[in-house]
């Protein structure tokens, strides 16, 4: 049998006030709501900075059993330190791990999104990063340069046991490549199109 997991990008949003939550609804209370609609949610804020755990076990118990929680990794990790392990991004990585493991298992799969400039000549940087990662979690990459689009990607990512999210930006190849055994599907939508 086959588990799909539905979330949106965040749940946190006032502009949802009154549209998807009740008017009256305090902040507080949004998680809840969510979680009732939908099993799982895309954690965007851990990108700027990993949650305090007395955060993540607030929102653990607002959840029901079976609800995941898919975070972002840190733009420090991602962007700044480009995953280079000689400029501390495994430990910065492990750290962040360490506090996400309070979700216990509603820790879903850790989204490790890399910028348009990490192209295919950075290859050993994502290798010797995917390696030093801890085996106990699961991990789904997105690439957002075009050239990495090619089966050496997808053999790269299998090795490691990580999924290649699939993507829908307009200047991307639209495609889902199993690379493990679960599929991590990203329709965003396009960037800056709607008002907010």
């Amino acid at each position: 049998m086959t588990t799909w997991h539905l979330g949106t990008m965040g749940f946190a949003y006032e502009a949802w006030r009154g549209v998807f939550y009740p008017e009256s609804a305090n902040p507080r209370q949004y998680l809840a709501h969510y979680s009732q609609v939908f099993d799982a949610v895309a954690l965007d804020s851990t990108f700027y900075g990993a949650p305090r755990e007395s955060t993540l076990r607030q929102w653990a118990a607002q959840t029901p059993a079976g609800f995941r929680f898919c975070p972002k990794t840190p733009r420090e990790i991602t962007h700044e330190r480009g995953l280079d392990l000689a400029q501390g991004a495994g430990e910065a990585m492990a750290a962040f791990l360490d506090v996400l493991r309070v979700l216990g298992e509603r820790l879903g799969p850790v989204l490790i999104q890399l910028p348009p400039s990490f192209g295919p000549a950075k290859q050993p940087a994502l290798a010797a990063f995917l390696a030093a990662l801890p085996r106990d979690l699961r991990y789904a990459v997105e690439l957002r340069h075009r050239g990495w689009f090619t089966v050496q990607t997808a053999s790269l990512l299998r090795q490691f046991d990580a999924a290649w999210v699939a993507l829908d930006y307009l200047d991307l190849p639209r495609q889902i490549d199993i690379t493990t055994d679960f599929l991590y599907i990203r329709w965003i939508g396009q960037h800056g199109r709607w008002a907010q």
